[in-house]
């Protein structure tokens, strides 16, 4: 299991991938509470991580930990199958007489 941050980091071929939902909470700074229209107020962020598994046996292991954990709440992450495919590139070159 590794969590992946950059397209460099994807494996090639076929996995089971969790896309983890992340809230990032940003107080608002005290501008905003004493000056209306000043600072800036507080919001929260939402992004992705993802965890990609070597094995089908460590994605089961991965789901049965997050239940055992989320007490009923399992909406936090969402399991994939993923099969990359192979892109390939073909230039031709052609002359008119």
């Amino acid at each position: 299991m590794k969590t992946v941050s950059r397209i460099s980091d994807i494996p090639k071929g076929e996995y089971y991938v969790a896309m983890e939902q992340v809230v990032t909470n940003i107080p608002g700074d005290e501008r905003s509470r004493t000056n209306p229209g000043h600072g800036y107020p507080a919001s929260t962020e939402y992004s992705m991580r993802f965890v990609v598994f070597e094995s089908e046996d460590e994605m089961k292991g991965y789901v049965k930990e997050k239940q055992d954990r989320s007490y009923g709440n399992r909406n936090d992450y969402k399991i994939l199958y993923v099969k990359v495919p192979t892109i390939t590139t073909k230039v031709e070159v052609g002359v008119s007489l």
